[in-house]
């Protein structure tokens, strides 16, 4: 089985190419629903729903979007970052994405260079904001991309 996630507000979407034991185990999830103009399972967003998908065997599970982030999140956690740090670079890094349009796999050397331009010199962000908005990014950036 093969799974691509992805949250919208409350809820968690859901695709994967038809086989059927991957359509008997999203149907029996509670409240799922079919919204065949998007092509799109969807059901309402939970941990526990997502640790199902999670805990599969044999089965590949793609988060995206802000699911993309999980992983790094447990990262800053096991590094003893505090609750309110995490919360902090979690916001401005969905910024970040939200302003380049892209996942984090897909984010660049340029996009980040652009980012801190456009944080810094047309937002005309004070020093202290203009840290805190690219702060995060760094954190979740392979060593090749880190370029400040």
């Amino acid at each position: 089985m093969h799974f691509r996630l992805k949250r919208k507000g409350n809820f968690l979407l859901v695709r994967f190419p038809y086989d059927r034991a991957s359509y008997d185990f999203v149907r029996a999830l509670p409240k799922v629903k079919w919204d065949p103009e998007k092509k799109v399972w969807a059901l309402p967003f939970s941990e526990q729903t997502l640790d199902r998908f999670l805990g599969l065997k044999h089965s590949t599970v793609k988060l995206e979007g802000e699911l993309a982030l999980r992983p790094w999140i447990q990262s800053l956690k096991l590094e003893n970052f505090s609750r309110r740090t995490i919360q902090s670079y979690y916001s401005n890094l969905l910024s970040f994405l939200k302003w380049s349009g892209k996942s984090p796999d897909e984010i660049s050397k340029q996009d980040i260079r652009s980012f801190i331009e456009f944080s810094f010199l047309e937002k005309r962000l004070s020093p202290a904001s203009y840290l805190d908005n690219v702060q995060a990014i760094p954190t979740i950036e392979t060593e090749e991309m880190i370029c400040f």
